[in-house]
């Protein structure tokens, strides 16, 4: 891409500013241009429909119109997402192809990094981007390819609670929580045995061929997932983590399940 504008001229534009611009892109290029040129107009209402119920809003006639009006970053995301998987819903695999072109051109304008990246019809938090590709990306893709659905979905959850957890710190202990029952449906498929993690701990390192001391290792993953999972039985708050704390914990259930993907 040619050098743009604000580089050219040595503008500054903060992340704020740039989230705001890329929100105006989203309704301009995707809510006005693509949907209009590529929704039928008696489907019109419907697509819309389905959009406000996967965000969890009341259903209106000018409900993109409100959206913008908010210019909330993160539920324009959702929203871009939720238009992605209407498409899917229809088999426009076709369209589908051409709005995942057009969500990365629309990223690819942003005067700097929104801490977001477009994959597989969601947009993901970026990391460290070796981490994210050996320990996100391809434990997703595997996944996918071998329709574990049970794996994947917590883990993606994971990943959806991590992206809004900036604005939504009360997500993190989800994020840990997600991540968990992501390899504990891991561990199950691995094993074949339908025991709950602590129970599949050592048959699951043995069964990917791990040394004794990755017992260890996911016994200290499983005692830390534990104060998440079984504050509320016990009456006690979740523990306080960073974000960075919670993304970690991401990266070392990638780190697990890339055990059984090998």
């Amino acid at each position: 891409m040619a050098e743009k504008f604000h580089e050219r001229f040595d503008l500054s534009v903060d992340a704020d500013a740039a989230r705001r611009r890329f929100v105006n892109r989203v309704d301009n290029l995707i809510f006005e241009q693509f949907l209009h040129n590529n929704v039928n107009s008696t489907e019109w209402l419907t697509a819309i429909s389905y959009v406000a119920s996967r965000l969890g809003d009341r259903f209106a006639g000018n409900y993109l119109e409100l959206l913008a009006g908010s210019g909330d970053f993160l539920r324009h995301l959702e929203a871009v997402e939720a238009f992605f998987d209407w498409y899917g819903t229809k088999f426009i695999e076709d369209l589908q192809s051409k709005f995942d072109v057009t969500v990365r051109q629309v990223l690819g304008m942003s005067e700097t990094d929104l801490g977001v990246r477009w994959e597989g019809g969601r947009f993901r938090r970026t990391g460290v981007l070796l981490l994210d590709d050996r320990l996100v990306n391809d434990p997703l893709r595997w996944l996918r390819a071998k329709s574990l659905k049970t794996v994947y979905v917590p883990f993606e959850k994971a990943l959806s609670h991590l992206l809004r957890a900036e604005k939504e710190p009360s997500l993190l202990s989800d994020v840990v929580t997600d991540a968990y029952e992501a390899l504990e449906a891991m561990a199950q498929v691995t094993t074949g045995r339908e025991s709950d993690l602590s129970a599949n701990r050592e048959l699951f390192v043995k069964t990917v061929k791990a040394s004794e001391e990755y017992k260890v290792l996911l016994q200290e993953y499983i005692s830390y997932a534990n104060a998440f999972r079984h504050a509320a039985e016990q009456r006690r708050s979740k523990p306080a983590i960073a974000l960075r704390e919670a993304e970690s914990f991401v990266y070392m259930t990638g780190t697990f399940i890339r055990l059984a993907v090998s």
